[in-house]
């Protein structure tokens, strides 16, 4: 088995290389939240203190015109 960090893994991850085999030793490395999500696929945890979410690529335009969605689309921008 091959071991490698947080980074290198994200590295193979981001180049469509499969993480089979290997064991990630836990670094202090930022992990998007789709990223985890893959890396949890090949059973691979990331700590939740490491998972980030950029609001800025979300896309808001399909929630409906409601005062629901207003109130959802200011709590999330209060978030950063």
């Amino acid at each position: 088995m091959t071991t490698i960090n947080l980074q290198e893994a994200l590295a193979l991850l981001r180049a469509g290389e499969s993480l089979q085999g290997v064991e990630v030793i836990p670094d202090y490395t930022p992990v998007e939240a789709l990223e985890a999500v893959q890396l949890r696929a090949y059973g691979i945890e990331v700590p939740e203190g490491l998972v980030y979410t950029d609001y800025d690529d979300i896309d808001y335009s399909d929630i409906a015109d409601t005062e629901e969605a207003a109130i959802w689309m200011d709590a999330s921008a209060e978030e950063e």
